[in-house]
């Protein structure tokens, strides 16, 4: 990500990305570094990539993805413990 105006970026979208834990990791990171730039997400597409319990953890305890309308996480391995993660995450508009 590089410094650009994202103040009107509402969504993402890393749709069969082949996207691990550990991906989704370091864009969280990079995403929390221009937090006070990066404007609160409403769309966040992370479908059909390799994302387990573990990145499901980090969804849920990112700041700049509170706001989201949207999660799509279909066709990862998510599994119950993801799963509640995100049930105890603290979006508000899900």
């Amino acid at each position: 990500i590089n410094r650009f105006d994202t103040t009107k970026l509402k969504s993402i979208e890393l749709i069969r990305c082949d996207i691990t834990n550990e991906l989704l990791e370091d864009f969280l990171k990079r995403i929390l570094v221009f937090e006070n730039t990066l404007f609160k997400y409403i769309f966040f597409h992370v479908d059909h990539n390799k994302i387990g319990p573990i990145g499901c953890r980090m969804i849920a305890s990112c700041d700049s993805l509170a706001n989201l309308k949207e999660l799509e996480l279909s066709d990862n391995k998510i599994r119950d413990v993801g799963l509640k993660a995100l049930a105890s995450s603290t979006f508000q508009n899900l």
